[in-house]
């Protein structure tokens, strides 16, 4: 399993983990956008190995990635005015 390169939006990429943690059940992804997630960040899965795990694409786990992580920048962008 290799590591992935995260590349988080400017609203998020200086967050600590428990603000992003917040973020990610605020933004209410669902169950397995929000394990996606969490692999992809914390984990620091690559979308081949979370596209093997799911039985996905690569390129199907890359689009929920990115509208999950959309979601949770808009959420932060609520919840946490000094990162907007």
């Amino acid at each position: 399993m290799s590591n992935a390169r995260v590349k988080l939006p400017p609203e998020l990429e200086h967050m600590p983990r428990f603000q992003l943690e917040d973020c990610i059940v605020q933004a209410r992804l669902g169950v397995v956008d929000t394990w996606l997630v969490r692999a992809y960040i914390f984990d620091q899965m690559a979308q081949a190995d979370l596209a093997a795990e799911l039985g996905w694409t690569r390129c199907t786990v890359s689009s929920h990635l990115k509208k999950a992580v959309k979601r949770m920048a808009e959420t932060a962008c609520g919840l946490y005015t000094s990162y907007a």
